[in-house]
């Protein structure tokens, strides 16, 4: 695996994070999300909406992060012992909060096509 392709994993997964931030509970399997506006329905297992509605009250983004990969009952394993796992995802969530999706993953994209990786 190369390394453009491990940034580019650990970006999708603080997107998927981003995706799962909860502005509201509808019911304990249905939390509500909003993007430019517009509110979504997030729909996912009793147990992964309550982890992850936990894990984005009063946390900063490395406390959210370790929160959610050490949920084994979200993965079925502890990810925060993946090295490095933590401070990419991290590093990749708080780029996404403090510039949006789209401008992070086009500066992710860039500096990996300047080092020979993705291209876009």
């Amino acid at each position: 695996m190369t390394k453009s392709s491990t940034q580019l994993m650990t970006f999708s997964l603080a997107a998927l994070f981003v995706y799962y931030r909860p502005i509201r509970m509808i019911d304990e399997e249905h939390m509500a999300g909003i993007r430019r506006d517009e509110e979504y329905k997030i729909r996912d297992a009793k147990e992964a909406i309550t982890a992850l509605a936990e894990a984005w009250e009063n946390n900063d983004s490395d406390q959210l992060v370790l929160k959610i990969l050490k949920n084994e009952e979200i993965w079925g394993t502890n990810l925060a012992k993946v090295d490095g796992l933590h401070e990419a995802v991290s590093n990749h969530l708080k780029s996404i909060l403090q510039k949006g999706i789209q401008e992070s993953l086009q500066q992710l994209l860039e500096i990996s096509a300047s080092k020979g990786g993705v291209t876009h």
